[in-house]
């Protein structure tokens, strides 16, 4: 079993003072055609760029055209964002866009552009073929759809299996995806293959595992699984948050594999708990960063340094180290 102990803290940017207090702009598909009738929440950041929570955050809706106007925001910076509608996700950043401004400031005007998302379907099955029901199947996005690897991949799509053992995971962003079955049960306390390491597509750990690209608007069949109910590994620890953290709704632990560069599990750190403990189970072999995120409302307002850890053929016992590190910037 790993032990860590991360330390969260926090980071603060200085703003010059803007005079306005308007933030317009508009939600378009990518016909350019304005979207109507869709949510906008404008975001106030605060520590490294990051948004804070709740504090001065506003909520518009597109008029007819898919023009929104938000009033009455105090000088600072502020992420845009719009949820999935229906079908539709945000329009992924290219790597250049990547490297220009992503946060606005009072009088900025946004346009905010939607595509169809696509789809991943498939079935789960056991080493017999028979169907697995409820098992979690999540689509990780490890390379974007200009081919470029995802460091910083959010934790993934996840649905669970029917009756048939089908699952349907949609509103995705285009890019290539591992597609991985792991043995935690939907709405059940109990499962026989709780703890069993995730098996992605089509019967691989994540080093094989075979990329599935989505297209935008399109439906990728046919992603079948066959389980391989092998044991996974722990990796558990403690997060230690200090008095300059800003205030956050809650604490999450991602284990980030660096072989791939993705995200592949992620749990809740329970604020009322002092020792605010976590474990990742059904860890597969491989290299691994772990680290932990404070967010406030939707954005990530601070993070821990990150922690190297390798998984091979057995749990790693003992791995303590104390870290700090700034919210990015």
């Amino acid at each position: 079993m790993s032990f860590a102990t991360l330390l969260l803290t926090a980071g603060f940017i200085n703003s010059n003072a803007q005079q306005g207090g308007t933030i317009t702009g508009r939600v378009i598909n990518d016909e350019g055609t304005g979207m109507p009738n869709v949510p906008v929440n404008i975001i106030r950041a605060s520590a490294g760029r990051r948004a804070d929570s709740g504090h001065g955050n506003t909520k518009v809706v597109t008029d007819k055209d898919g023009n929104f106007r938000a009033t009455g925001l105090s000088p600072g910076l502020y992420a845009v964002d719009a949820p999935r509608i229906k079908e539709y996700v945000m329009r992924p950043l290219t790597a250049a866009e990547n490297q220009e401004q992503r946060y606005y400031r009072v009088g900025d005007n946004v346009t905010v552009t939607l595509v169809k998302g696509g789809v991943i379907t498939g079935r789960v099955t056991n080493s017999d073929g028979q169907p697995m029901v409820g098992l979690n199947v999540r689509a990780t996005m490890v390379r974007d759809a200009e081919g470029f690897s995802v460091r910083e991949a959010p934790r993934g799509e996840t649905q669970p299996t029917d009756d048939r053992g089908i699952y349907r995971i949609f509103g995705l962003r285009p890019g290539s995806y591992i597609v991985g079955a792991n043995g935690d049960i939907f709405e059940s306390d109990f499962s026989p293959y709780e703890g069993s390491a995730t098996t992605y597509y089509p019967s691989s750990t994540h080093d094989t595992a075979t990329q599935v690209a989505v297209a935008s608007g399109a439906e990728a069949s046919g992603i079948d699984i066959r389980f391989r109910d092998g044991p996974g590994y722990v990796v558990s620890g403690t997060v230690t948050t200090t008095s300059a953290a800003p205030f956050s709704t809650y604490t999450m632990v991602s284990l980030i594999n660096t072989d791939i560069s993705a995200i592949t599990e992620s749990v809740n750190v329970r604020h009322n708990d002092p020792r605010k403990g976590f474990m990742i189970q059904g860890v597969n072999n491989g290299n691994y960063e772990i680290v932990a995120y404070s967010y406030g409302d939707r954005e990530i307002v601070s993070s821990s340094t990150p922690l190297s850890v390798t998984i091979s053929g057995a749990d790693v016992a003992g791995l303590r180290r104390r870290r700090s590190l700034q919210a990015s910037g």
